[in-house]
C-alpha cells in the first residue's frame, strides 16, 4: 500500500447533523488518482448520538479509507484534536470541523501544494456560510489576504490572521513534527488551544508554515459549539486566557510578540467582548480579572475599568438600539441596492 500523503482529521462529539456534509465534501473529490493518497480520519469523543451509524455507512461504501475510533469516554475537546492525530496515517494531517465541509473541487490542488513544497505546516483560508452552509457571508479580513502563496514567518503571523492559529479547520501539520513532545503540552489540556501552543512553539524553534490564498473550507458560522457548553464569560475566557498564555509562555511575556498578541485578540476586541458580557450580566469584579493581561496597555486597562463599571443597562438599550433601528435601516439599504 502505497503511502497515504494527507490524513483529513475529523474530531467530533454529537454532531450526526452536520457530519454527513462533512464527510461527503471529502468523498466527492475523491478520484481513482488520489484514492490511495488520501484518508479521512474520525474520532468520535463518546458521542451519544448516530455519530457510528453515520460513520460505518460511509465505510462500507469503500470510496476511499476512513479509519474511525471512539473514545469510551468523553477525554475533552484538547485530547481529542490530538487522537485524531494520532489515528492518522498520513504523512500530513488536516483538520476537518465535524460542523464544516471542504469548498469544491479544492482537493486535488491543495494535494499537489502540499507534495511539491513539502513545509512543516500549511496555514489555509475559509469562506464563511450560514448554518446551513449555502448562503454566503462576509468573512474576517486580515492582513495575510493580500498576500501570495508563500512560506511565513513569525512577523507575518503578528497581526490579525493569529486568530486563525486557533481554528482547527484551516490548519495543515506535519504529523512527525506535530506529535513531537513540547514543553508545555500538559499545560494546554483543557485549554482549547493545544494545537496552536504546539504549532507557534515549533515555528518560534525553526518548524516552517506555508500560506495558500485560495479558500478551501465553508465555515459554518454562528455554530460555536464551545458556546453551547461554556456560555458566553467561558468562551471569552478560554480566548483570553488562551492567547495571552500561549504568548508569553513561546515568547516570553516582555517581548513584542507578547504585547502584539494582547492588543490583537484581547485589546482591539475589548469593546465586543465588553459588550457581550454586560449583556450575560458578568460582575465587573470578574470582567476586570478576565482583563489582567492588558495592564501593560494603561490608557486601554483604564478604559476597560470604566466599561466594566458602567451600568447594565447602556448596553440592553444599546443592543435594543441595534436590533429595532440600525439593523432594520441597514436592511432596507440593502434591499434597495439590491433591487437597483
Amino acid at each position: 500500500m502505497k503511502q497515504i500523503i494527507l490524513s483529513i482529521c475529523i474530531p467530533t462529539y454529537n454532531r450526526a447533523q452536520y457530519i454527513c456534509e462533512a464527510i461527503e465534501s471529502v468523498l466527492v473529490q475523491i478520484t481513482p488518482d488520489i484514492k490511495d493518497k488520501i484518508e479521512i480520519c474520525i474520532s468520535d469523543n463518546a458521542s451519544t448520538d448516530d455519530t457510528e451509524v453515520i460513520v460505518n455507512n460511509y465505510k462500507n461504501k469503500d470510496i476511499c479509507n476512513i479509519v474511525y475510533h471512539k473514545n469510551t469516554e468523553n477525554i475533552g475537546a484538547d485530547r481529542n484534536f490530538l487522537k485524531v492525530i494520532e489515528i492518522a496515517n498520513g504523512k500530513y494531517c488536516w483538520w476537518l470541523g465535524s460542523d464544516d465541509a471542504l469548498e469544491t473541487n479544492i482537493l486535488k490542488n491543495l494535494l499537489s501544494i502540499v507534495t511539491n513544497t513539502q513545509n512543516d505546516f500549511y496555514l489555509l483560508t475559509q469562506n464563511c456560510y450560514d448554518i446551513t452552509l449555502t448562503r454566503r457571508q462576509k468573512c474576517n479580513q486580515h492582513e495575510l489576504l493580500n498576500k501570495k502563496d508563500g512560506v511565513l514567518n513569525i512577523n507575518d503571523l503578528m497581526n490579525k490572521s493569529i486568530y486563525l492559529l486557533g481554528f482547527l479547520s484551516v490548519l495543515i501539520v506535519k504529523k512527525d513534527i506535530f506529535i513531537q513532545k513540547m514543553p508545555l503540552d500538559e499545560k494546554y489540556i483543557g485549554s482549547m488551544y493545544i494545537h496552536t501552543y504546539k504549532i507557534l512553539y515549533a515555528i518560534n524553534n525553526g518548524s516552517t508554515m506555508y500560506f495558500i490564498r485560495e479558500p478551501m473550507i465553508k465555515w459554518r458560522a454562528d455554530n460555536d459549539s464551545f458556546l453551547e457548553d461554556l456560555k458566553v464569560y467561558g468562551r471569552i475566557k478560554i480566548d483570553i486566557n488562551g492567547y495571552s498564555s500561549i504568548a508569553a509562555d513561546v515568547f516570553g511575556n516582555n517581548s513584542e510578540n507578547y504585547k502584539n498578541i494582547i492588543k490583537i485578540r484581547i485589546v482591539n476586541n475589548m469593546i465586543r467582548f465588553m459588550f457581550l458580557l454586560k449583556i450575560a450580566n458578568v460582575s465587573p469584579k470578574d470582567i476586570v480579572e478576565l482583563f489582567e493581561p492588558i495592564k501593560i496597555f494603561e490608557k486601554e486597562y483604564i478604559k476597560m475599568l470604566l466599561l466594566a463599571y458602567s451600568p447594565r443597562f447602556i448596553y440592553k438599550f444599546s443592543k435594543y438600539l441595534y436590533r429595532n433601528v440600525f439593523k432594520s435601516i441597514k436592511i432596507k439599504i440593502t434591499n434597495k441596492v439590491i433591487k437597483k
